[in-house]
């Protein structure tokens, strides 16, 4: 790689400029312009106190809401993750089974959470999570292997996110 231009640094990000790259298959030399992220901490980032938000949503009339609401009483904060049924959301939030299966779906679809097996799900870290930078891109790691469908045994997932928790 052969540096063309000066670093220039800014808040949150040093462009490095235009660099030369080989294509390791082809040999083929390719010129990139390369910015490069330094980023420490978390950015963009908003605490909140979820005990005192959860209350305030409770008092929303929309079923979704309270679905939502409920799932995030229900999260372990070591992982992210949430074990229900839609029979047990059903016996303590009074919801229909076909409401919550579409509200589980619909959060789903928009990445909110991701199922990892049946009545295990995760919320994305990206979204929500308690603790640091580093704990968070490693629930990534995990979440995002579970939402692309790497099929993990039950064990396998329970073992990593031990071993997540415990680093």
């Amino acid at each position: 790689m052969d540096l063309k231009t000066k670093v220039i640094k800014t808040k949150n990000q040093v462009v490095v400029g235009k660099q030369t790259y080989v294509n390791q298959y082809t040999g083929e030399q390719v010129e990139m312009t390369v910015i490069q992220k330094n980023i420490n901490s978390d950015f963009n980032f908003h605490k909140i106190w979820l005990g005192d938000i959860l209350q305030v949503l409770d008092t929303f009339g929309n079923k979704k809401l309270k679905i939502l609401t409920f799932l995030l009483k229900e999260m372990r904060d070591s992982d992210n993750s949430i074990s229900v049924t839609y029979n047990y959301i059903n016996e303590m939030t009074g919801i229909s089974t076909e409401t919550i299966r579409k509200t589980m779906t619909e959060l789903m679809e928009s990445k909110v959470i991701t199922k990892v097996r049946t009545g295990l799900y995760m919320f994305n870290p990206d979204l929500i999570i308690k603790g640091n930078s580093d704990k968070r891109q490693r629930l990534l790691i995990e979440y995002n292997r579970t939402d692309n469908n790497d099929n993990l045994s039950v064990i396998q997932f329970e073992e990593e996110v031990k071993q997540i928790v415990l680093k």
